[in-house]
């Protein structure tokens, strides 16, 4: 069994939230079309066609700036799990996690078995996000591993168990 725990700073959690936005398929594809419909804007106001034009412009704006509300939005969300503490045992073929707040009260339990873990992503060489689902992630340190190979070791493990995507 391998032992690892991580401790929620808010440069912690505004890394992450940066990271996953940055790695949001779906965001490109908001900003690509935003970038489109704020075109078309300009393309109306020049056509003398002021209220579709307006109308395009809020539209086009409300897209481009869907990025900062989503990071506005995190930030909220995030603040309620700063200085909680993540506990993690990694088993042969499940990870349990418990987490604790500030106060040393446990606030959440979770076993999951390798091949239901939804995703894992890497940022670097350092940090791992472990996607129980599509919404909620687990966040590894490489530092917070015993040996540095522990934590290359686990990532490797889960993803031989996890099921292979077609």
């Amino acid at each position: 069994m391998i032992r690892s725990s991580f401790t929620y700073t808010k440069a912690e959690l505004d890394t992450f939230l940066s990271y996953i936005i940055r790695k949001n398929i779906a965001l490109k594809i908001i900003y690509v079309c935003s970038a489109i419909i704020l075109a078309c804007s300009i393309f109306m106001f020049c056509t003398a066609s002021y209220v579709e034009g307006a109308l395009y412009l809020v539209c086009g704006a409300f897209f481009a700036f869907y990025g900062l509300i989503l990071k506005i939005v995190g930030d909220k969300n995030n603040k309620k799990n700063v200085n909680n503490i993540d506990s993690y045992e990694f088993d042969e073929d499940k990870l349990s996690a418990t987490t604790v707040n500030a106060q040393g009260e446990q606030i959440a339990s979770i076993v999951v078995r390798y091949e239901d873990i939804y995703k894992i992503m890497q940022n670097g060489n350092d940090r791992a996000y472990i996607f129980v689902n599509k919404v909620v992630a687990l966040i590894l340190a490489r530092e917070n591993f015993e040996n540095e190979s522990d934590f290359d070791n686990v990532i490797n493990r889960i993803k031989m168990k996890m099921p292979k995507k077609v």
